[in-house]
């Protein structure tokens, strides 16, 4: 790809030498000759420069004696160049022979259905999904258009996904509820009876589970992206373009409104309502509904600033705690001192 090209695709300023071909992309410490780099700041300009690559991405303003690219945001650059020079491979086109489809099913058009997937009755798969090797569609599901099952996914009956839907090896999608009640003597299950809906646009990594719902559906907002290792209860609501960070969970019925962020390993309680835009920090756990546009850390889940000065004032435990026994220290001895004043005064 020409330098002009890629000036272009990235809506920058190329500095010189448009004709330069990039074959390319690499990291500053790693490119090789002829290859494009992307530089977040000028230790990383400096560090490309060095090297061997061809050209740069660099942040407007930012100086660099190699042929560069100013952009806006570096970050955004290299998204867009990630795309661009790593298309997805093309799937094989069809239904592998040892593929298992319900007669019953529904199948659209260019859709590549890999070996060991099984489609179960009455599920309607849309234009050009991609199904791959081992993956489990139950009954009564549907796919959108242009959704991708990697291989070993599993979707229980009822399960529905929109219009390009990615899921990563390994997702449960509409397992039974955690749901139990107790009888006095036992655990007894309560039926799992409804559904899960996936939007539009939603991708999800690896290894999570998103749990059906006892009645209704287990809902996932358009444009929300969950990451590996998350866990989502039975009959949550998951607004528009919610970020679930790897290892979050929540509890059943709760609702996360339009934009909420949970960072790595984050927990949100039961029947809990967070509201619009909020952020929860790493390893936050939250039991109370949360306004909207809030930033809580630590658990129970403060507000960020608050948590921050409880973070602080732990690591100076134990600089105050040698402060606090040098005080009782000295307080002993004045003590002791006005004691033996006051025995030499009555004798």
């Amino acid at each position: 790809m020409k330098l002009s090209a890629v000036a272009v695709l990235l809506e920058g300023t190329a500095s010189a030498a448009p004709e330069l071909e990039v074959r390319g992309l690499n990291t500053p410490a790693t490119a090789a000759a002829g290859e494009l780099v992307v530089a977040f700041d000028d230790a990383a300009v400096a560090l490309a420069e060095a090297g061997p690559c061809a050209a740069v991405v660099v942040p407007r303003g930012a100086a660099c004696g190699k042929p560069h690219i100013a952009v806006a945001d570096p970050r955004r650059a290299l998204a867009r160049l990630l795309v661009a020079f790593a298309p997805p491979p093309p799937a094989p086109r069809g239904v592998h022979p040892r593929a298992l489809v319900d007669p019953s099913a529904t199948l659209g058009e260019g859709l590549s259905i890999g070996p060991g997937a099984v489609i179960g009755a009455g599920t309607a798969v849309a234009d050009g999904c991609r199904i791959g090797a081992n993956t489990v569609v139950g009954e009564h599901c549907s796919l959108g258009p242009d959704c991708v099952l990697h291989p070993n996914v599993t979707l229980y009956d009822h399960s529905h996904l929109g219009s390009r839907v990615v899921v990563h090896a390994g997702t449960v999608i509409g397992a039974d509820g955690f749901g139990y009640q107790h009888d006095g003597q036992a655990h007894q299950k309560v039926p799992q009876l409804g559904g899960v809906q996936i939007d539009d646009d939603v991708e999800i990594g690896a290894n999570s589970t998103i749990d059906r719902a006892t009645l209704g559906f287990t809902r996932i907002g358009a444009g929300s992206k969950i990451d590996n290792l998350v866990m989502v209860g039975h009959n949550v609501q998951l607004g528009r373009q919610v970020l679930l960070v790897a290892q979050c969970g929540i509890a059943g019925s709760s609702v996360l409104e339009d934009g909420v962020v949970l960072a790595g390993q984050a927990g949100v309680a039961d029947h809990l309502r967070i509201g619009a835009g909020t952020v929860l920090l790493a390893q936050c756990g939250v039991m109370r509904d949360v306004p909207a546009g809030s930033r809580l850390g630590g658990s129970p889940g403060l507000p960020q600033h608050e948590w921050f000065r409880q973070l602080a004032a732990i690591r100076r435990l134990e600089q105050t705690g040698r402060r606090v026994s040098r005080l009782e220290a000295a307080v002993d001895e004045l003590r002791a001192g006005g004691q033996g004043a006051g025995c030499g005064e009555s004798s």
